[in-house]
């Protein structure tokens, strides 16, 4: 008698799970809602955002600094001469960042696009530089809060005409 040979029917084929075409279906509708929820979001979060004009940025600086007076005249004004040179700098395109202030006088005087009233007022407001290192305690605390007020002042007044730079 012949023997007869048995033969599977079916061949065992195995795949595994990531590969099926449910997991990569589930996959990427997962992907597609997350890459909307986060889309949603970015928009959501962007939509709240104030955007502020320089001056309002130097003006909102400025506030900060007069209501967070520092215990040290000498870091007070270095923070508010600072923030002047930046803004000036950026109002009349004048490099500023680096010099001192007399040095930063002068360019402001030299200079045909700044008007009178911020040349004379930023002297006055430096005049009282020289003067606090050696003034006390109250008479220090005086100035400041007049340096403060003068700042804002001069920022309040220069018409606003920087463009932002993309």
């Amino acid at each position: 008698m012949q023997e007869l040979e048995l033969s599977d029917i079916y061949d065992l084929h195995y795949v595994p799970l990531w590969q099926t075409p449910l997991f990569i279906a589930i996959v990427g509708i997962v992907l597609l809602c997350g890459g909307a929820a986060g889309v949603y979001w970015f928009l959501k979060r962007r939509r709240g955002l104030v955007v502020l004009t320089p001056q309002q940025q130097v003006l909102a600086q400025l506030y900060y600094l007069q209501k967070n007076e520092s215990e040290s005249p000498k870091l007070f004004y270095i923070q508010l001469t600072s923030i002047l040179k930046q803004y000036l700098g950026a109002r009349y395109q004048l490099r500023l960042m680096g010099t001192t202030d007399t040095e930063m006088l002068e360019v402001l005087k030299n200079s045909e696009t700044v008007p009178v009233f911020v040349t004379d007022t930023m002297e006055k407001l430096l005049q009282g530089v020289t003067l606090i290192k050696f003034a006390n305690h109250k008479v220090a605390a005086d100035h400041i809060k007049q340096a403060a007020i003068v700042s804002i002042e001069i920022v309040k007044k220069t018409p606003e005409i920087i463009e932002h730079k993309k």
